[in-house]
């Protein structure tokens, strides 16, 4: 695990091939992003509470675990809508595809 701090108060380190970025906007809470060490594309970025955690706290186990939980829950979710949009998507296609007339359906 190496670990970088900057100038504008934000603190990063590697994890599993994953580059966790954190910084401190408001008091209470940590912006985090999430990516690949491979890649400037961002994988995952949201809010965590800093239940009473600060900047020199970071990183720890305990605060790396509970970022790749939430990513993980995260895309889980987004993953599931995503499906349950398409079975919508198709389930629509289906009623339009039975409402045509017999003489033009294909």
């Amino acid at each position: 695990m190496s670990v970088s701090a900057q100038a504008n108060e934000m603190i990063a380190w590697t994890a599993l091939g994953l580059m966790l970025e954190v910084c401190c906007p408001i008091e209470d809470s940590f912006s985090v992003t999430v990516r690949r060490t491979d890649s400037a594309g961002t994988l995952w970025d949201g809010d965590l509470i800093a239940l009473g955690r600060t900047l020199d706290d970071l990183p720890s186990d305990d605060f790396t675990i509970e970022v790749l939980a939430r990513v993980v829950r995260d895309q889980s979710e987004r993953l599931g809508r995503l499906v349950y949009a398409q079975d919508e998507l198709r389930a629509t296609l289906r009623a339009i595809a039975a409402a045509v007339p017999e003489p033009y359906r294909l």
